[in-house]
């Protein structure tokens, strides 16, 4: 996901990004793709998770960097 290009407006239930993003996420994981009606009202739940994990991604690269001294 390009942080840099603005998103569609919050409370968009039709756009199909989360999906596609899901879609390539399943496939390099060598899964099966849902169908289309699998994925209905799917979408929602699917930004909360990648926002979550873009979330922990930035925490992660904000740390400060330890180095244990044994």
């Amino acid at each position: 996901m390009d942080l840099k290009t603005q998103q569609q407006e919050e409370g968009n239930t039709s756009d199909c990004r989360v999906l596609v993003c899901d879609d390539l996420t399943r496939q390099s994981q060598g899964l099966k793709i849902l169908s289309t009606e699998q994925c209905k009202g799917q979408g929602l739940n699917l930004r909360k998770f990648q926002a979550e994990t873009l979330k922990q991604s930035l925490i992660i690269q904000q740390s400060p960097r330890t180095t244990c001294l044994y």
